[in-house]
């Protein structure tokens, strides 16, 4: 049996990876109508809201994302909290992650194809963070 959770009105489904920060989550919230629209729920860690000035950064960062507008970042739509523990909303964009392309190119691709595509995929990132500054 699947583990769910609900944050707020958004119901965790599917654990999709953790990190330093926390975990990330697909989930679903469910309109009156019946429509159901996936999203991306990263929860942060409970460590790292015990101390308030870098929680309070955490939050800064978030907002400061949230106005910025590029192919390669995804939009957030929500910041909020249950029982002290913030999560973060984001688009979610199912397929392949980048750790799961890298090692079938890896085992897959010619040569020349894999310098291709990680030149490719740098100047993407590159691209991505230049517009986060």
């Amino acid at each position: 049996m699947k583990r769910t959770f609900a944050l707020g009105r958004y119901t965790c489904v599917e654990r999709l990876d953790s990190g330093p920060l926390g975990e990330t989550w697909r989930a679903k919230v469910y309109g009156i109508t019946g429509v159901e629209r996936s999203y991306a729920v990263r929860r942060l860690r409970p460590l790292l809201t015990r101390d308030a000035a870098l929680f309070e950064d955490l939050v800064a960062a978030a907002r400061a994302y949230q106005g910025l507008e590029h192919a390669g970042l995804l939009p957030l739509y929500d910041i909020g909290s249950k029982a002290s523990n913030p999560y973060i909303i984001y688009e979610y964009v199912g397929g392949i992650d980048l750790t799961r392309l890298r090692s079938a190119l890896l085992q897959h691709a010619p040569h020349r194809s894999k310098i291709s595509l990680c030149i490719i995929l740098a100047c993407s990132a590159c691209s991505a963070c230049a517009a986060s500054y």
